[in-house]
């Protein structure tokens, strides 16, 4: 991966964070997000909302994939011995999730939704729905499949399709037979073919192949998804297994374009911007901690200017989202152990 590349993966992860601040802003607006409905409705909020559901985080996957190809390749220090590998993990993912979840997210999710003591268990003692930091452990438990998967069959790529395939259909029999998604364990099982698709496209440009995803232009790509989106929202079939099986091949196929057509559309966008600033490299930094310290601050924004006009509302929750969390995180960056709690170097 040349240098340009590099820089294009920080930036497209700093924009895909920068969407998940936005789609939290907006999430108010569908009605059961929060722990009240809007006072003041809006249709048009809650459609913009649903059409960024299926693009940050799955398209996050996905450039993690090809980062981690790029690194496992390059014979990284961190990443070709399995110890050092789930250390260096642990201490970027779990970490945070530990420290944000007892000083921020848990006590003021807490307030707002009025959780008994068990659902404060549920959620971040056994990983179950821990509001924002479930990607966290995601994250971690994709890198540690991957890891694993990796080295046996990276040539292999029919194998490296059924073992994806398989973690895909375990996840839905496991979650329902086995135990609860605790950690997340299950959610990490479905993702993981997102962070597959990244890896593949990655290991096809080390081959000097040009994969499908990069054959066909982005605009194409988010004009499939734009289509299979408004399908989905005006096409709805009766309950029954033709209607299960609808709904559940048109939310993978959603996810699917829509990771990809993020992807490629914050790729080529690379190429008409420059954005290569001081103020985007501090953004660049701040990346991780935004995501970890925002939602809260959208709960904050919504109780204390819920009435008022909806679209001027999402416009204040977002920017006291984005500014405070920022804020936040300049703050704990300026010191060696708040970075570590964090998962910052």
């Amino acid at each position: 991966m040349n240098n340009n590349t590099l820089k294009n993966c920080k930036f497209i992860k700093t924009v895909l964070m920068i969407l998940v601040i936005l789609y939290h802003s907006l999430m108010f607006w569908d009605g059961e997000w929060f722990a009240y409905p809007p006072k003041n409705p809006s249709i048009i909020l809650k459609g913009i909302a649903a059409f960024l559901s299926n693009l940050h985080i799955y398209a996050f996957v996905l450039i993690s994939g090809y980062i981690f190809a790029y690194k496992m390749k390059e014979k990284n220090d961190n990443y070709n011995k399995f110890i050092p590998f789930v250390k260096n993990k642990a201490k970027r993912l779990l970490v945070p999730f530990v420290f944000v979840a007892i000083f921020w997210s848990c006590p003021i999710a807490a307030y707002f939704y009025k959780w008994d003591k068990k659902t404060i268990v549920d959620k971040y003692v056994l990983g179950q729905g821990p509001n924002q930091l479930w990607f966290l452990l995601i994250l971690f438990f994709i890198f540690i499949f991957a890891w694993c998967m990796y080295k046996f069959i990276k040539d292999k790529y029919i194998l490296g399709w059924l073992f994806t395939l398989f973690l895909f259909a375990f996840a839905r029999v496991g979650s329902r037979f086995i135990m609860p998604n605790y950690y997340e364990i299950w959610t990490a099982c479905k993702y993981f073919i997102y962070f597959y698709i990244g890896i593949r496209i990655r290991q096809k440009e080390d081959n000097n192949q040009k994969p499908i995803v990069k054959m066909i232009p982005s605009y194409v790509w988010l004009l499939v998804y734009s289509l299979l989106f408004i399908i989905s929202k005006t096409v709805i079939l009766e309950n029954g297994i033709i209607g299960k099986l609808y709904d559940f091949c048109m939310t993978f196929a959603l996810t699917v374009f829509g990771a990809i057509a993020a992807f490629r559309c914050l790729d080529d966008l690379t190429n008409h911007i420059k954005w290569d600033s001081r103020l985007f490299k501090e953004l660049a930094l701040c990346s991780m901690p935004l995501y970890l310290f925002h939602e809260q601050i959208v709960y904050v924004g919504i109780s204390l200017f819920d009435g008022i006009n909806p679209y001027l509302h999402a416009l204040i929750i977002f920017i006291l989202a984005f500014s405070v969390s920022y804020l936040i995180s300049k703050l704990l960056l300026r010191f060696k152990i708040t970075r570590f709690l964090i998962g910052e170097k």
